[in-house]
């Protein structure tokens, strides 16, 4: 329900307001998040960006900050971001075959 009713804030669509139907507009301040989640599917849609965007992550994963910058410091001033690996996912499936051999 709770993504559900995300989305009608972050798109905008027809809802029933005490028994009203009125269209909600996309709210205000989501911009970062839409601008986000475009880049987002442009990278996953192209296999080398991602490949790029993986390796660079994790040979600069030294240089990453513990907590966000700007409007993200209150989200990680409770949270830990999480760390990055020394090897990305398809770097170690390339490596072990799949996970058909051990990790060396």
């Amino acid at each position: 329900m709770l993504v559900h009713l995300r989305e009608r804030v972050v798109q905008g669509r027809e809802v029933v307001r005490n028994g009203v139907k009125i269209t909600v507009q996309p709210a205000k301040g989501h911009a970062a998040e839409r601008a986000a989640m475009r880049a987002a599917a442009w990278a996953f849609g192209r296999p080398g960006v991602l490949r790029t965007g993986q390796r660079l992550a994790s040979r600069t994963r030294r240089l990453h900050p513990r907590k966000l910058p700007g409007p993200g410091r209150a989200w990680s001033d409770t949270r830990d971001l999480p760390k990055v690996p020394a090897e990305s996912f398809r770097d170690w499936w390339q490596r072990t075959d799949g996970g058909q051999r051990g990790s060396k």
